[in-house]
């Protein structure tokens, strides 16, 4: 089983206006599957919540995450995410993860990140992507 979740990318620098939404597409490495996910901040760019979809050649997986990103004045945010998920064939599992998000420009960052999840197959997954602030 592979699995992922996103963060939106949050900074505090002048330069960069705060996030509400995240749009991201991720990379489950070394496997050729991918991850579509969508965020949305509740809390001054700290606290997010999110959805995601998963799609592996024969497998699909659909999750909601609740992620934590630690205060920066810097490009390079710091993430801790939790949550759970069901695969389409129907089994439940538990997630937990965390990783770095760059912000390259104003809407747009890169993202890399490692995640541990717990089912009737337990497993640890490292993604990376982009993704699309607004």
């Amino acid at each position: 089983m592979m699995f992922v979740c996103s963060n939106s990318l949050a900074a505090n620098q002048k330069s960069y206006k705060p996030i509400r939404t995240e749009v991201s597409l991720l990379w489950v490495i070394p496997y050729l599957a991918g991850v579509i996910t969508a965020g949305r901040y509740v809390a001054a760019n700290i606290i997010e919540l999110e959805a995601l979809v998963l799609i592996a050649p024969d497998e699909a997986y659909f999750s909601g995450n609740f992620s934590l990103n630690l205060p920066t004045e810097k490009r390079f945010i710091p993430f801790a995410t939790i949550g759970y998920g069901v695969c389409i064939h129907g089994v439940g599992f538990f997630n937990v993860g965390g990783g770095i998000k760059i912000r390259l420009k104003e809407k747009l960052g890169i993202r890399a990140q490692g995640m541990y999840w717990s089912n009737d197959v337990s497993g640890i997954g490292i993604f990376a992507g982009i993704s699309y602030f607004f």
